[in-house]
């Protein structure tokens, strides 16, 4: 895992440039309809987006993993506190966390037995998602780049809890490997 406030940073950066040349309905503005479930913010990811949007305050409540600070939105919550007062738009776009950017593709984080090494990494599709029929080839690419851009920041303590909370809230939906 790097750990480089910069470096990170950075990766957002390039992620949001990047996102832009992309066309699922959803990009262009949360229509709120994946917004039930639990989302799991990287390190330095709640910062970000806070100051991309210019709040003074962090945006998500925050949890601590491996030492560092990750926002959590954890599946029973009502609905995302990103949704704009109409609970449609997203009050982050075009600044979006990285969960919510490449959904309804999502990760899966094949950890040893030991908890030492990353074997791989598997791609999910919720079928959750109204728009997953719209999702072809290019999307799963697309999330695969992102996903693969933030892997070297991420701790394996932070995989192992988006395994659990993340993969386990969506396990109990309708999902296929990808």
């Amino acid at each position: 895992m790097i750990n480089h406030k910069g470096s990170i940073l950075a990766a957002f950066d390039e992620i949001h440039k990047f996102v832009n040349k992309f066309d699922l309905d959803c990009i262009n503005g949360c229509k709120g309809d994946c917004e039930d479930g639990a989302i799991l913010l990287l390190p330095y990811e709640n910062e970000y987006l806070s100051q991309k949007v210019k709040s003074d305050k962090l945006i998500f409540p925050s949890i601590t993993i491996d030492g560092f600070s990750c926002g959590f939105i954890a599946e029973d919550e009502p609905h995302c506190i990103a949704l704009g007062d109409d609970h449609v738009t997203c009050k982050l776009y075009p600044f979006m966390p990285v969960d919510c950017l490449t959904y309804p593709v999502f990760p899966k984080f094949n950890i040893d037995e030991f908890g030492d090494t990353v074997l791989c990494m598997d791609l999910y599709l919720s079928k959750f998602c109204p728009l997953h029929k719209n999702v072809n080839q290019s999307y799963i690419h697309f999330a695969k780049k992102i996903w693969h851009m933030v892997l070297p920041f991420i701790s394996k303590g932070w995989m192992q809890f988006y395994n659990e909370n993340i993969i386990g809230f969506f396990s109990k939906k309708d999902t296929k490997k990808v």
